[in-house]
């Protein structure tokens, strides 16, 4: 069952952890050609889905609004991408208890902040 869409900015196939069928990548419902993110979170919205993004606007539009869709913020840096796949590996199933409890998580380095 779909549970999240990886927005066009993250590598999506390329994480381990997200390619089971719980998750799909935004360029394999809309081709090669980045979705404007209003398309992004209208199908998160239709479909219940949670958000996985870089980018700050999902967070702007999360935040005067009650989910779905929820939103994880990956606020990390520039990361290569072993680097990313190593610190989703170490802290995914973290991010997932603080994103069932919080309509926005941000997720930094150090730590994760989830939003009600």
């Amino acid at each position: 069952m779909l549970r999240f869409i990886i927005d066009s900015c993250l590598p999506g196939q390329r994480i381990a952890e997200w390619t089971t069928a719980e998750y799909v990548h935004q360029r394999t419902l809309e081709g090669d050609t980045p979705a404007h993110d209003f398309t992004i979170w209208r199908y998160a919205l239709a479909n219940n889905l949670t958000i996985i993004t870089k980018d700050r606007d999902f967070a702007d539009l999360i935040l005067p609004r009650t989910p779905p869709p929820r939103v994880i913020l990956l606020r990390t840096g520039s990361m290569r991408l072993a680097q990313m796949q190593a610190f989703i590996s170490r802290n995914w199933a973290a991010i997932l208890a603080v994103s069932a409890q919080s309509k926005l998580v941000y997720v930094f380095p150090e730590f994760f902040q989830g939003i009600d």
